[in-house]
């Protein structure tokens, strides 16, 4: 996953984990600009799968943080929801 300044978006972020190996441990968690945790998940990848949603669609617009981190990955990136 490349790092970018910031993501607009409107309802669902999709994440694709290349160099990843089948079971994998990979949590995401969805931070509101108070610091608040506000969604958290954790995927384990699969054989040939290593795609992940978050779905946007019942927050309110405005800035967030998207953190991904695991074994390989620890990737914080801000995310604008419209």
């Amino acid at each position: 996953m490349n790092k970018l300044d910031h993501i607009i978006l409107t309802n669902q972020v999709s994440l694709n984990f290349e160099g990843t190996v089948a079971g994998e441990e990979i949590n995401i968690s969805l931070i509101d600009v108070t610091g608040r945790v506000i969604q958290s998940s954790q995927i384990i990848t699969g054989e040939s799968s290593h795609l992940a949603q978050v779905n946007l669609a019942n927050l309110n617009s405005g800035i967030y943080m998207l953190h991904v981190f695991g074994n390989r990955y620890d990737v914080t990136q801000k995310i604008i929801k419209k």
